[in-house]
């Protein structure tokens, strides 16, 4: 029983960092700009689909993958396929996908690294443009870890809805 009280303090004292008065846990988070998209009837349809991002410098990101399974049948980033979206992560080393589905809520979400200006976006499926948008981020700080306390992520979203014919 005392090696295990043992074991367990030493797993909380590694898991929080004390800044003065201050108690830190070391959870980690990830700065970030998201466009979320949804169909108009709450159901995407399979196919091939490209998100493009346009900032005013004339930078661009683009992000094509296939959404192959939707709904009960995409509960695994199984259904979106053929990425070319690239992975980024955080300073500790965890990488993230830049595109996966959310089940039951049959949206995707494509992430990128926090942009800044006016930002058109451009969704199209199989060729043909479905939505667009033009925006300017606005970004919430994010403390997961609570105030005076490390890392500080901010993050944005847009949400477009992909009307079809």
């Amino acid at each position: 029983m005392a090696r295990f009280r043992l074991i367990l303090l030493l797993l909380l004292v590694t898991a929080c960092d004390e800044i003065g008065d201050t108690v830190c846990t070391e959870i980690g988070c990830l700065s970030n700009y998201e466009v979320v998209f949804n169909a108009e009837d709450d159901s995407l349809s399979l196919g091939e689909y490209e998100v493009q991002i346009d900032l005013q410098d004339e930078q661009q990101f683009t992000c094509t993958f296939t959404l192959s399974q939707t709904g009960d049948a995409c509960q695994s980033m199984d259904c979106i396929e053929n990425r070319t979206c690239n992975q980024f992560g955080r300073a500790d080393g965890v990488f993230y996908d830049a595109v996966y589905y959310l089940y039951p809520e049959n949206q995707v979400i494509v992430t990128y690294p926090p942009l800044e200006g006016e930002l058109t976006i451009s969704i199209n499926q199989n060729g043909q443009p479905l939505s667009g948008l033009v925006t300017e981020p606005v970004y919430q700080t994010n403390q997961p870890n609570g105030p005076g306390c490390d890392p500080i992520c901010f993050n944005a979203r847009n949400e477009v809805t992909v009307f079809r014919e």
